[in-house]
């Protein structure tokens, strides 16, 4: 599929060789596409395959065919689900995610100015083309993996115990009756005489028609300074390690975002020298658009 005239008016305001860079995307997918939907039939049918076998070879064994039989097909059975398997392995990745990525990725470019980037790298000595795109990978994907570790870290004590506190706060004051009813004398219309007003319980509404007393809300009205003590204690015993705050952890992201773009970059400029060894090699999913196309935001004047 052809990238969207408005895709080609941004790249035309864009170096040359990005926009040539973006157009071949677009007709390696193409390509690649067509071979990949042969093979995933291809897998389809042979995952048919074994499951008409698996209800064949049931049914034999219910009918009591003879075990011999059975065992041959139990055999034929393992091979299927063998190459199957070997076919799930063996499939190829996409060069770049599909072009409607692709298109999205440019339209962020919109109306920033960029400017041709490449930076200069060279094979280390005594490595291929092909090992230093590896090694620069592998570099990558680490940073990736500390940057997702960011989100099992747990919060410093201060910040989590600042949450649990205005939890318990919040909790509390919806818990706390309303006596003040019981001090007045309410009248009833029709009637000659007045009734006592009642107790206002905290609610909880299950349905439109049907509520119950909030027993929870009430313990936490109760109960609150035990509760944010105990929310104190807990919460020391979970933090003593491991533990980032949020400024870090942004911090920490931008530092990594912007140690991943530069990685890319010479990711790109390693994979087109490793193409001139190995045609078949694809570009990895998931790599900046940007640092793909060769660009880099223009510094202002």
């Amino acid at each position: 599929m052809p990238l969207s005239a408005t895709c080609m008016s941004i790249l035309k305001k864009m170096p040359p060789e990005a926009k040539r860079t973006a157009i071949q995307l677009v007709t390696e997918w193409d390509s690649h596409h067509a071979g990949e939907t042969g093979r995933w039939n291809q897998s389809q049918h042979l995952y048919k395959e074994i499951l008409e076998l698996e209800g064949i070879i049931a049914q034999n064994e219910a009918n009591g065919q003879d075990p011999d039989f059975i065992e041959s097909q139990k055999e034929e059975l393992a091979a299927l689900r063998e190459q199957h398997k070997q076919h799930q392995a063996n499939a190829p990745t996409p060069p770049y995610p599909k072009d409607e990525h692709i298109e999205r990725e440019i339209r962020k470019i919109a109306g920033r100015k960029f400017e041709l980037y490449l930076p200069d790298v060279k094979v280390p000595k005594g490595k291929t083309a092909l090992e230093a795109l590896d090694a620069k990978r592998d570099v990558i994907a680490n940073l990736k993996a500390e940057a997702e570790s960011f989100d099992k870290a747990r919060l410093t004590f201060d910040e989590a115990f600042r949450q649990a506190e205005r939890d318990i706060q919040k909790l509390a004051a919806s818990g706390a009756p309303d006596f003040r009813g019981t001090t007045r004398l309410e009248p009833v219309i029709g009637a000659r005489v007045d009734i006592q007003g009642e107790t206002r319980w905290p609610m909880t509404f299950l349905n439109e028609s049907r509520s119950i007393v909030n027993g929870g809300a009430m313990i936490a009205w109760l109960f609150k300074d035990e509760l944010i003590a105990r929310a104190r204690m807990e919460i020391q015993a979970a933090t003593r390690e491991g533990t980032i705050s949020l400024a870090d952890r942004k911090a920490r992201r931008r530092e990594i975002a912007a140690e991943i773009i530069e990685l890319e970059r010479e990711e790109e400029v390693l994979f087109r020298l490793a193409r001139k060894e190995d045609k078949h090699i694809q570009r990895r999913h998931g790599a900046s658009m940007f640092a793909i196309l060769q660009l880099r935001e223009a510094t202002k004047n």
